[in-house]
């Protein structure tokens, strides 16, 4: 009968099996929960959001990380390891994310500049453009009166029909 297991040898071993199975099932919890947190914070730098909570909440997600690890790993030496690795990991993403916002930042500057010398550019030529419709206009007018007066049959007075300026005597041209 030794080959057989019985129910009060195979309690301790179910046990042992359960507390694995909780503590895994709380560190893919952890790893998932901040997976998806990194992929919001991406949404969100994408949507040029302000992101500064969700720094704090990614922290909030790696010491959960951290924790689950410590707890399913037994929490040995190679934990610290991991600790200092993910610090270090967290501060460069904190420094990425800081040059990201200042060229952002930049970027949005850069954008409205642009932006503004293109309105004055249009508003200029806006000018240019009517003032230059309104002279047409006012060519297309006196064009059309001397067509008139040219279907009319008036000709232009001749250099007799003109009335000599009153000069004085003996003023020669």
């Amino acid at each position: 009968m030794a080959g057989l297991v019985t129910p009060q040898s195979a309690k301790p071993f179910v046990k042992a099996m359960a507390v694995v199975g909780r503590k895994h099932a709380q560190r893919q919890q952890a790893h998932k929960e901040l997976r998806e947190h990194i992929e919001e914070m991406k949404w969100a730098s994408s949507k040029k959001k302000n992101i500064s909570k969700h720094v704090d909440d990614l922290h909030t997600h790696i010491a959960n990380v951290i924790q689950a690890e410590k707890q399913f790993a037994g929490y040995d030496l190679g934990s610290e390891e991991k600790v200092k690795e993910l610090e270090t990991r967290m501060s460069e993403i904190e420094e990425q994310l800081g040059i990201e916002r200042e060229q952002h930042a930049m970027q949005t500057a850069n954008y409205r500049h642009t932006i503004d010398d293109m309105r004055k550019t249009f508003a200029s030529l806006k000018t240019k453009l009517v003032e230059l419709i309104n002279d047409k206009r006012e060519r297309d007018r006196r064009m059309q009166q001397l067509h008139e007066k040219i279907q009319q049959g008036v000709s232009p007075p001749s250099p007799n029909q003109f009335q000599q300026p009153n000069l004085p005597p003996g003023f020669r041209y």
